[in-house]
């Protein structure tokens, strides 16, 4: 491409003829179709005038030139007709008659005929004067046998100034005056045009200029690379054509926005492509600001969301962002898509997506109406490199931007926002870092204030995320993670942890896992099925990102997903499928897992028994504690048992401690081995140690003030029946008849403890009456809700026969058959009144 100045690609009038034709490469079908409309017409009637609809940058500018160049190069064309150029801002033509002047001054210009606008001010006083200059032009046309094809650019601009008159006057012109031809060009819609009031309703041809296809977006870039000698876009043609059809959706096959990205991508020496792209956004500043002016506030509030958005966005973001209702912002996305502002993109539902219609205009609202700096400001540049480049290719490109910046070749804005861009794509961390860092030294050496807008590298990040994650600042450790620029699925895995640890954000942390799970990242496979089973009480999720995370070998997630089929599924065949493949991962876990199925589910104590030693030889301390079990109460190998129930108590197995001193205690009748496992325990908070140990020192009558502390911290820590039983017999022991009885309502008051244990109810009974507390012993006769007076009867006569004075014909109620009964149970209260005095 002829570049003797970056601007021409957008003011393609001050190419020459040329290099116009050069490189005129696109838009080629509309082209051929006006040109051979005019070169097959004859004029001899009023033809069809056409004015080309097209936002800008579509190349209506460049097709009009195109046209225009063409008539001039074609000697039998030229005898017949003159085209004339309009300059692309006619602000002299505000009236019709101003019109008529122009056309005579361009024909003056152009040698072609003279005299015509000294001839038109002869009758500027008189009433007719629009209609005298134009038949001034006319005969002078047909004098001179020659037809006037004009091009007016920004034609929607010329007419807007016109009257309603001057609308319908031009309108008689032109269906009656076969001497011009009109060849316009418009970026906006023509609201004449559509409406049936008005003059020029349906009355000229309106071809529409759309975003470049795929074969054309081709055309433009190996265009592009011929200029610039390179064989990049020949690769990429030939190899990766799904970049091309990627640029041009990102474009939306805007001519100018795409040859802007290629411009600014390949000027990697001193920045002038920037310098270009601001004198451009200069350049239309005007237009956009009147384009933005004319909205209502509701629309600018709109626009200005999609707009700093980039990508396209739902009715209900847009709602969501503004405050504005659902139902008003689909009432401004339908006019601000009629205007041609917004365009709307299917979706897989019934809903759209909004993006900005013309994408220049979008690149111009992040560069100039955004703030200060903010890193969308490069958003365009971002999404045209990760398109663009492969990795090769981006870390090529950030060599030379790094070269650039050490050799101090670029000014302080280009060397900002190219690193920032490339800082966000696919680079990596060691070249991201490098460049920000050598960017940040070349910013400061030149004292420039940009330097506090650049942002800090991947690997300070991550940096500063653990020194406050170490300081325990978890707040700043997530909020560094989450504004690294190109997250790993490691990032993304930790952002989901550290949801749940530090904020307990769940639908946070599935978000993230997601993210990872998209990067193929076993961890988060694991993670998220752990939030679906235990948070989101998914488990068919559950067991769809086990299933995944199993398929990339993750012993953990086999482990758990055994479980989930054991425990919620309830398929016992699976879970020993899952179970056997962590096994052979080593999972000690699972062999320990295992081994319980086989040994409560499938009845195999062989190979429960195998299973168990697999992971006991992990040093797995609940395998040796429940291979004890499976010694001492299912092959009653009680040397075994002893074995394993040490080895445990030598893992610090508290369980073990505890049905190690049991053992003793009732396998081996040895308390003193008994109590010193107990204790051990006891050590380790216990309570059914606390509880076991208290009940031992009652029986024997020993430590009641240990048994009283022991019984107390048990019922204190974990309040149930059987040490409320202990609890309440100690107390008693200790002559605490309140607490007693208060602590004995625990185990009095529920049904299970006259299942499991009615003796020792029994027992508590005697000693409230050995202890002479006769009233509180009928008191509970006479209210517990569970008849003790017939389930332990013989107890309750021999409380009588103590109560005797006053109750005395209470006892005598007694039948002859309990007489025995009763006797001996008076006299082992006799006995524990002496036992426990």
């Amino acid at each position: 491409m002829s570049r003797t100045d970056f601007p021409k690609i957008y003011n393609p009038a001050t190419q020459t003829a040329s290099e116009l034709i050069e490189n005129f490469v696109v838009r080629t079908e509309l082209f051929h179709e006006i040109f051979e409309d005019i070169k097959n017409s004859e004029m001899k009637n009023p033809e069809q005038h056409y004015i080309i609809q097209g936002i800008r940058g579509q190349g209506k500018t460049t097709l009009l030139l195109r046209i225009a160049y063409e008539i001039e190069h074609d000697e039998e064309l030229r005898k017949r007709f003159i085209p004339i150029v309009f300059n692309e801002e006619q602000y002299n033509i505000s009236r019709l008659f101003k019109l008529w002047e122009t056309i005579a001054g361009y024909l003056e210009e152009m040698g072609e005929i003279k005299g015509l606008y000294n001839e038109m001010q002869k009758f500027i006083d008189n009433a007719d004067f629009e209609e005298r200059c134009f038949q001034i032009l006319e005969k002078a046309l047909i004098k001179h046998h020659k037809k006037m094809i004009l091009f007016i650019d920004n034609i929607d601009e010329l007419l807007t100034k016109f009257s309603k008159r001057e609308h319908q006057r031009l309108r008689e012109v032109f269906q009656e005056s076969a001497e011009m031809r009109i060849i316009g060009a418009s970026s906006v819609s023509l609201e004449f045009h559509y409406d049936y009031g008005k003059p020029f309703y349906q009355f000229f041809r309106m071809p529409q200029l759309r975003g470049l296809n795929t074969d054309e977006s081709k055309t433009l870039l190996l265009k592009l690379g011929e200029y610039y000698k390179t064989e990049r876009v020949k690769e990429i043609v030939a190899n990766q054509p799904g970049r091309i059809e990627a640029l041009r959706r990102m474009t939306g096959g805007v001519i100018r926005t795409i040859i802007l990205l290629y411009e600014i991508f390949v000027d990697d020496t001193n920045g002038n492509a920037f310098q270009d792209l601001e004198k451009i956004l200069d350049s239309v500043t005007p237009l956009y600001k009147h384009r933005m002016d004319k909205l209502s506030p509701q629309q600018q509030e709109i626009i200005d969301f999609i707009a700093l958005s980039w990508d396209a966005v739902s009715t209900k973001e847009i709602a969501q962002k503004t405050k504005l209702e659902s139902k008003a912002v689909s009432s401004q996305l339908k006019q601000l898509e009629k205007y041609h502002i917004v365009e709307k993109e299917r979706t897989n539902t019934k809903n759209y997506m909004y993006r900005i219609h013309e994408r220049f205009f979008n690149i111009w609202y992040l560069m100039r109406l955004g703030r200060k700096w903010d890193v969308r400001k490069v958003r365009f540049l971002i999404e045209f490199l990760q398109i663009w480049c492969d990795e090769t290719e981006l870390e090529k490109r950030a060599g030379r931007h790094l070269e650039a910046i050490k050799q101090s070749k670029l000014n302080d804005q280009h060397a900002l926002l190219m690193t920032e861009a490339l800082a966000r794509t696919p680079l990596k961390r060691e070249m991201q870092h490098e460049l920000i860092s050598k960017t940040r030294t070349y910013l400061d050496n030149e004292h420039s204030e940009l330097v506090a807008f650049l942002c800090k590298s991947d690997n300070e990040l991550i940096k500063d995320s653990k020194q406050a994650y170490e300081s325990g600042d978890f707040e700043t450790a997530i909020r560094n993670i989450e504004q690294i620029k190109i997250k790993t699925p490691d990032d993304y895995n930790a952002l989901g942890v550290l949801s749940i640890k530090f904020k307990n954000d769940f639908q946070k942390a599935e978000q993230y896992y997601l993210q990872a799970v998209g990067k193929d990242h076993a961890d988060a496979m694991f993670n998220l099925a752990l939030l679906y089973q235990f948070e989101f009480k998914d488990i068919q999720k559950a067991d769809q990102y086990y299933l995944q995370a199993v398929g990339k070998d993750h012993a953990d997630a086999m482990f758990s997903l055994a479980l989930l089929y054991q425990f919620e599924f309830k398929d016992y065949q699976k879970a020993e499928q899952y179970y056997l493949q962590a096994v052979g991962k080593d999972h000690a876990d699972a062999m320990f897992s295992l081994a319980l199925l086989y040994q409560f589910e499938f009845k195999d104590y062989q190979k429960a028994e195998q299973y168990y030693l697999q992971a006991v030889g992990k040093d797995h301390a609940d395998a040796m504690f429940s291979l004890a079990l499976l010694y001492q109460f299912e092959f009653k190998d009680f040397q075994k048992a002893e074995q394993y129930y040490l080895q445990a108590v030598g893992k610090d197995h508290a369980g073990a401690m505890f049905n190690l001193a049991q053992f003793y205690q009732f396998e081996f009748r040895n308390f003193e081995k008994a109590e010193q496992y107990y204790l051990q325990a006891v050590g380790k908070d216990h309570a059914d140690a606390m509880n076991s140990l208290a009940w031992s020192y009652f029986e024997k009558k020993i430590n009641k003030q240990k048994a009283l502390e022991y019984a107390g911290l048990s019922f204190k820590k974990e309040k149930n029946i059987y040490n409320s039983h202990t609890y309440s017999m100690v107390l008693l022991w200790d002559n605490q008849i309140e607490k007693a009885y208060k602590s004995s309502l625990e185990f009095l008051s529920n049904q299970e403890s006259f299942e499991k244990f009615p003796e020792d109810i029994s027992l508590f009974l005697l000693l409230l009456i050995a202890k002479k507390q006769y009233q509180l012993a009928l008191k509970l006769f006479n209210e517990n809700s569970h008849n003790l007076k017939d389930r332990f009867k013989p107890v309750y006569y021999a409380l009588m026969y103590f109560m005797q004075d006053e109750y005395p014909n209470e006892y005598r109620r007694m039948g002859g058959e309990l007489k025995q009964t009763v006797e001996e149970i008076i006299g082992r209260i006799h006995q524990l009144e002496k036992d426990y005095e």
